[in-house]
């Protein structure tokens, strides 16, 4: 019998700093090992740093090299925009975390 695939949904709320980085890796984590795909929602979020925007980059080259989808989704605060624009993450605006994920420089490329 085949295995019903499992979705899981992130939504992490508020200023997404360095002390929520290691809470969300184990959050992610826990979402791998569960589920066939794994949602991360910037509906919720305010603001982000370097070091949760790096596992953001770790949970998406994990699901390259492994069986699980990762996708950000929801929309993009202005601020978490702007800020990932003026630290040279992206070249554009982003409204939504689809239009985040096509944007951020080397997002996606654990396997060129």
């Amino acid at each position: 019998m085949k295995k019903k695939p499992t979705q899981k949904l992130i939504a992490p709320e508020g200023a997404l700093g360095i002390e929520a980085a290691s809470p969300l890796r184990q959050e992610l984590l826990a979402a791998f090992a569960g589920s066939d795909e794994v949602l991360f929602d910037f509906s919720l979020a305010e603001d982000i740093d370097l070091a949760v925007l790096q596992v953001l980059y770790a949970a998406r080259r994990s699901a390259e090299l492994g069986t699980v989808r990762f996708s950000l989704m929801g929309k993009v605060s202005e601020k978490i925009s702007r800020r990932l624009q003026v630290a040279g993450f992206t070249r554009t605006p982003c409204r939504t975390g689809e239009e985040l994920e096509a944007s951020l420089v080397d997002y996606g490329s654990a396997t060129k």
